[in-house]
């Protein structure tokens, strides 16, 4: 990677999106972040592949031969007593655990199965407190905005006047 782009990426991870997770947040961002991955409220695993990494996929029970598991969710699936296919990842697509429109039976893990020790309904509709959706309610319509705002800005050398250094 570019030296300078990954210091560009660390300037604005520390001078914006720091910030707005404390703002969200109310805490340490990683703090917070770990209890919700702790709270036992995520039915999708949805982790990312990277390129080279093994996946999974239940010529039994997939609904296509792109429905695919990470290693932990089929390790700890009933697929692996299945007639399976491993795969090498070509990067950027994710694990299907959880997502009971990838699979005709099994869709869950025991890691990611509704209903866990820990989780409750309640939970499972919503594991964010009401402080971090009243955050989040304020913050994410203005970053939105200001995503297509700067998507749509046709002046390549020129920022907006509100985002001109006064």
């Amino acid at each position: 990677m570019d030296p300078d782009l990954e210091k560009q990426e660390e300037s604005v991870q520390i001078s914006i999106f720091t910030p707005l997770e404390w703002y969200l947040f109310g805490e340490d961002p990683d703090i917070c972040l770990e209890k919700l991955k702790h709270s036992g409220a995520f039915q999708l695993c949805g982790k990312v592949f990277k390129s080279g990494e093994t996946t999974y996929s239940c010529r039994d029970c997939a609904i296509d031969p792109t429905c695919v598991l990470c290693m932990d969710c089929f390790q700890n699936s009933v697929h692996k007593n299945h007639r399976y296919k491993m795969h090498t990842s070509t990067g950027g697509g994710f694990c299907d655990c959880g997502d009971t429109e990838a699979w005709k039976t099994g869709p869950f893990c025991i890691n990611h199965e509704p209903g866990r020790a820990g989780t409750t309904k309640e939970n499972l509709r919503c594991p964010l407190s009401e402080e971090v959706i009243v955050q989040a309610r304020k913050i994410f319509p203005l970053v939105i905005k200001y995503i297509v705002e700067m998507t749509i800005w046709e002046e390549e050398k020129e920022l907006p006047l509100e985002l001109q250094i006064r």
